[in-house]
């Protein structure tokens, strides 16, 4: 599953960037919010793409960690320090050692073979990214998510879904409700729901809905697009019982 996703996105690298505007607002309302957060910390960026949220002056250290070699190769930028692996196996990341972690747009990609699969290989991910940050740090996720009624689609069409992707060369794409994603946080990270900041991320304009899997392909009107689009920003504890 690991080399398929790592040949996709090597593949679309070139067509992800070029369709990169459409999504490019996403990014200013995060990099708003989250530069204070960031300001002379440790930031570990998950599934970055190349493509940054915030502003690179402002950690004292960048970590960009992706699957694809090809979307790393697009950074340049002398002060951010390359890993290629995948969310799921943080294993040359220390523990307690990252201040903030963060996912912009990237946990939708990350699947398991069926819908409890999927659900669980979510949870493994913010277990990595609890494991690695210092208490005191913060957990940022932005994230495309669906309605309770289509993700019961989703559900109902998963392995449908998920055979016509493979077939395209492309891996499996699970959107989770904000319910879903809101509980495991909270479970992982040991905190109640009203402790996760939540923010409506808006858009404007046309919208590539394709764009992690066939970018550039076509575009939609912004009222047309299937998600709500939230950031969510969780504090590991100062304390860890695990």
């Amino acid at each position: 599953m690991k080399d398929r996703e790592q040949k996709h996105f090597d593949r679309i690298s070139e067509k992800y960037h070029k369709a990169s505007d459409s999504w490019k607002i996403i990014y200013e309302q995060i990099e708003e919010r989250i530069n204070p957060l960031i300001t002379d910390r440790v930031v570990l960026d998950v599934g970055n793409g190349g493509m940054f949220a915030y502003d690179l002056d402002r950690p004292s250290r960048i970590l960009v960690m992706d699957v694809s070699v090809d979307m790393l190769s697009s950074i340049s930028d002398a002060r951010v320090t390359k890993i290629v692996s995948d969310a799921r196996d943080m294993c040359t990341i220390e523990n307690d050692s990252v201040d903030v972690i963060i996912f912009v747009l990237v946990l939708h990609h990350i699947s398991g073979n069926n819908l409890h699969e999927s659900i669980k290989t979510l949870e493994g991910i913010l277990s990595e990214a609890r494991s690695k940050l210092r208490p005191g740090g913060h957990l940022v996720v932005a994230e495309a998510l669906l309605s309770p009624i289509l993700f019961r689609v989703q559900k109902w069409c998963f392995q449908l879904t998920r055979a016509i992707l493979h077939r395209l060369g492309v891996s499996m794409i699970f959107f989770c409700t904000q319910a879903i994603l809101a509980e495991n946080i909270a479970k992982v990270f040991e905190i109640n729901y009203q402790d996760i900041e939540t923010t409506d991320l808006n858009l404007e304009g046309w919208l590539d809905p394709l764009g992690g899997c066939f970018p550039g392909l076509i575009k939609i009107p912004v009222s047309m697009q299937p998600w709500d689009f939230r950031l969510m920003i969780a504090k590991k504890t100062s304390y860890d019982n695990h």
